[in-house]
C-alpha cells in the first residue's frame, strides 16, 4: 500500500473558502500519469499538483485538470503547493525565515521565495513565466462571435493582444458591470479555442471593487475543462504587462493590484511586481493563502 500526505489550499486569499482552491499531492513520484489524471479528477479542483524530485531544481512540479490535461504552468497550485510545503515544514522549512526555492516545472526551472512566520502567515512569490506579447490575429468582432458575447461591450479602442508563453489571449472590456453581466457560450469558446490551442481568453477591466487595486479580470479556459477560474497566477504578469502596455494603469506602480473570481463567489486577491529589463517587462506574483484540510491519499 502506498499513502501520500494530500493537503487542499485555498490560495490568493487569507480566508477560508476564499480565493482558488488547489489539491498538493506530496512524493509523487511512484504515481503514474494516468494515476495523477483519476486524483485530479477526484479531487475536481480546477488543477491539482504533484510533487516529485528534481535533479535541476529542489523540486518538481506537475499539473492536471480534471479534464485530463497536463498544463506547463499553474499560478494557484503553485502558490497551494509552496503553502503547504511550509505548513508541513518539508524543503528544509522548519523554522520562521525567508526561503528560496528552484523548482523545476514543464514551463522552465523557476525562482521561488517562501515568507514563512508561522502556519497561514505565509507569504508566496515567485517569477512569472516569459512574457511574450503581441497583437492577436482575431479582430474584437470574431472573439465576440466566438465567445457568444456582445461586441459592444469590448473596448476596441485597446488591442487584442496573445501571450505566445501560454498561449493566453487578452482584450479589455468597457465597464466592471459589463464584465459582471458576461455569461460566454463554453462550445463555441471551446472550439475556438481549439483552433490555436488559446488556453485562455483573459477579459480585464481598469475598474475594480478595492480602490487600492488596478485591474479586475475574468479568465476562461474551456480548453482545458475550467469554465471560469477565480484566481489565475499564470496570467498576472503578461495581464499587468497588457494594462501598461495600453497604458489602462500608471507606469510607476512598484505593485499592481489585481482582482478575480468576484463573480463566482471567491475574491482573491493578487498582486503583481512589474520590472523592465532590457525593454522586455518581467513580473513576479505575490500571494497568500490558508489551508482547508490535509488527508491521506492510500493506493495500492
Amino acid at each position: 500500500m502506498r499513502t501520500f500526505k494530500l493537503l487542499q489550499v485555498d490560495t490568493f486569499t487569507d480566508k477560508l473558502f476564499g480565493g482558488n482552491p488547489a489539491a498538493v499531492v506530496f512524493n509523487a513520484e511512484s504515481l503514474s500519469d494516468n494515476e495523477m489524471k483519476q486524483i485530479t479528477r477526484e479531487m475536481n479542483l480546477s488543477e491539482t499538483a504533484f510533487i516529485l524530485p528534481s535533479k535541476a531544481g529542489n523540486f518538481r512540479l506537475r499539473y492536471f485538470t480534471p479534464g485530463g490535461n497536463e498544463i506547463k504552468f499553474c499560478g494557484h497550485a503553485t502558490v497551494g503547493t509552496l503553502h503547504a510545503i511550509a505548513c508541513e515544514n518539508e524543503f528544509g522549512i522548519t523554522k520562521a525565515g525567508v526561503y528560496p526555492l528552484k523548482v523545476e516545472t514543464n514551463a522552465g526551472l523557476m525562482d521561488m521565495i517562501i515568507d514563512y512566520k508561522k502556519e497561514n502567515d505565509i507569504s508566496i512569490e515567485f517569477d512569472s513565466t516569459g512574457i511574450d506579447l503581441i497583437n492577436d490575429k482575431y479582430e474584437h468582432s470574431v472573439i465576440a462571435e466566438k465567445l457568444g458575447i456582445n461586441a459592444e461591450i469590448i473596448d476596441k479602442n485597446i488591442p487584442v493582444m496573445r501571450d505566445r508563453t501560454n498561449n493566453y489571449v487578452y482584450l479589455k472590456i468597457k465597464s466592471l458591470n459589463d464584465l459582471e453581466n458576461i455569461n460566454y457560450d463554453v462550445k463555441s469558446a471551446y472550439d475556438f479555442a481549439s483552433i490555436d490551442g488559446t488556453v485562455i481568453f483573459c477579459l480585464m477591466v481598469n475598474e475594480t471593487f478595492d480602490k487600492n487595486n488596478q485591474i479586475h479580470s475574468r479568465c476562461f479556459a474551456p480548453l482545458v475543462g475550467v469554465n471560469e477560474d477565480p484566481a489565475t497566477g499564470s496570467a498576472q504578469g503578461a495581464l499587468a504587462t497588457y494594462a501598461l502596455l495600453n497604458k489602462l494603469i500608471p507606469d510607476d506602480l512598484k505593485v499592481i493590484g489585481a482582482e478575480q473570481g468576484h463573480f463566482i463567489g471567491r475574491p482573491s486577491q493578487i498582486n503583481i511586481k512589474i520590472t523592465k529589463e532590457n525593454g522586455k517587462y518581467k513580473a513576479a506574483v505575490l500571494a497568500k493563502a490558508i489551508s482547508v484540510f490535509k488527508t491521506e491519499l492510500k493506493l495500492k
